[in-house]
């Protein structure tokens, strides 16, 4: 697909930008054209992050996504909301700098409410169960993206945090392919893989801590053993891991498979949903999160999922499907997510995976793994209880 290091690279990019303006009403945001923007890029082939800058003629700029091998688009506006008529630069950076902002995309740790106090709702592939959960918690918006894990690993392992220094067994990846290419196509915005269950409920306590430095915050941080933070999965600290404790506190933590459940289910009209319950509805448990028809329709799936119909056997780009009804993108598909319920002595993800038939994407599908085993397929998502 590229040419020759030493040539000019032309690229057609498709990525999605709001560029943000402070007094506007929202729904002038509807006012928008969309442009197919063909940039270049000299020298070789890219094989990490960076960003895009587009700059539009009324002199406003804004950050974009990094452009992939399935491509974005551009929405642009001026400062009017008229269409804009002037060419439209867009340039490759290579900085390394990162800088936290809760609106960028790829270090997006949004975190939505899930109105779940008191509710019973149905479990399994065939429904046939139920659950409840009596509090209200968040989730995150998107899954971790390689940005924000990498961003606080680096935070983490930094020497300069003296004993409350992190370890961990494996540094993460930023998204995986199954084609054995180099990760040429990977952007930051994929989500991290490559991780165990142990790294996972690591970066849990490592991303508390980072966002109080960030925020002036005071989150506690979730999982400890014998009363005290666990910051190192590798071997030597196996037994704390897996004997964690998960406490009460505040801090950001991995999910209960009831709780994941709940927000994969959670359905604001009766569209393929199990008879018996309105308002909240739930969608059934042979479907995917938020699709229209069950795991046999891959249409309906390709609408809310990438999996193996359509994902061209890699991860691709968090919250590029439609969101299912709470307004959560990827619950199905992408990558299988990390939870902290247990299954004996290994522990259930969820959800499916970029490479998942749809059989796999169905929300009341259990899968299991041991802590310890780190693949191209899963990764996570961030909870909370406030």
């Amino acid at each position: 697909m590229f040419k020759d290091s030493m040539r000019k690279i032309f690229v057609v990019a498709v990525a999605i930008l709001v560029i943000a303006l402070s007094g506007c009403d929202p729904d002038d945001l509807l006012k928008k054209t969309t442009y197919t923007v063909e940039f270049k890029l000299d020298g070789g082939v890219r094989t990490g992050g960076g960003e895009l800058t587009q700059t539009i003629e009324h002199g406003e700029s804004a950050v974009a996504p990094v452009v992939t091998r399935s491509g974005y688009s551009f929405d642009t506006w001026d400062k009017e909301f008229t269409n804009i008529t002037s060419d439209i630069t867009v340039k490759a950076l290579w900085s390394t700098t990162q800088t936290f902002t809760g609106s960028d995309l790829s270090f997006n740790m949004k975190l939505v409410p899930v109105p779940s106090g008191g509710i019973t709702f149905p479990t399994g592939i065939s429904d046939n169960g139920t659950a409840s959960v009596d509090y209200v918690y968040q989730v995150g918006e998107t899954l971790v993206t390689w940005k924000l894990w990498k961003s606080v690993y680096d935070w983490a392992t930094s020497s300069d945090r003296g004993t409350d220094m992190y370890h961990f067994q494996n540094p993460g990846r930023m998204g995986s392919h199954d084609s054995g290419e180099e990760l040429q196509y990977m952007t930051e915005l994929h989500p991290v893989t490559r991780v165990s269950w142990r790294d996972s409920m690591v970066w849990c306590n490592a991303v508390t801590e980072w966002y109080n430095v960030m925020t002036g915050s005071n989150l506690e941080p979730v999982y400890r053993y014998n009363g005290n933070i666990v910051r190192d999965s590798r071997g030597a600290n196996f037994t704390a891991c897996d004997n964690v404790v998960a406490t009460n506190n505040n801090g950001f933590r991995l999910p209960t498979f009831e709780e994941w459940e709940l927000v994969a289910r959670w359905r604001t009209n009766s569209t393929n949903t199990v008879s018996g319950y309105s308002n909240p509805w739930f969608t059934k448990g042979d479907s995917s999160s938020g699709a229209t028809a069950n795991n046999e329709d891959s249409s309906a799936n390709g609408e809310v999922a990438w999996f193996m119909d359509n994902s061209s056997d890699s991860t691709q780009p968090v919250a590029t499907k439609q969101a299912n009804c709470l307004g959560i993108y990827d619950m199905s598909g992408n990558v299988f997510e990390l939870s902290f319920t247990k299954s004996g002595s290994s522990r259930q993800l969820c959800g499916g995976s970029w490479n998942s038939n749809g059989i796999l994407l169905q929300i009341g599908y259990v899968y299991t793994i041991i802590p310890v085993f780190v693949d191209n397929y899963f990764g996570f998502r961030l909870f909370r209880t406030p």
